[in-house]
């Protein structure tokens, strides 16, 4: 479900603070699903991945914005007239980079860990 409309977007990055950052987004890109198993997390995130991988191919940017626990979800759900027994936990933001700069209120420091401390080669060793 696209949304464009900018109050909506507004009321949406409200949810939790770590997505504040999202009202800024010219769009969204709501993952709704049936809600009728388990597997469709696996789903939202393949569909999730896709959406990025398309955008960055035509030079946008993206990040995806998690609405929260049940309670914010429910909100959410609410915000953008989504049918109550859908399933709907993201919102994938879609645009043109305006920084490098990490736009949560608590960003990671230090950037990537180096690939030695997250990669094992033929036996397990972390």
């Amino acid at each position: 479900m696209v949304v464009k409309d900018k109050d909506q977007l507004r009321k949406i990055s409200q949810l939790r603070a770590p997505i504040n950052w999202l009202a800024a987004a010219p769009l969204g890109i709501a993952i709704v699903l049936d809600g009728a198993g388990v597997s469709e997390a696996y789903d939202e995130g393949r569909v999730t991945e896709r959406i990025l991988i398309a955008a960055h191919t035509l030079g946008y940017g993206g990040g995806v914005a998690w609405f929260g626990d049940d309670t914010q979800q429910a909100e959410g759900k609410r915000i953008l007239g989504i049918p109550a027994e859908r399933t709907a936990r993201s919102i994938v933001m879609i645009g043109r980079p305006v920084s490098a700069k990490d736009p949560r209120p608590n960003p990671r420091r230090g950037g990537r860990k180096p690939l030695s401390e997250i990669v094992s080669y033929e036996r397990y060793s972390k």
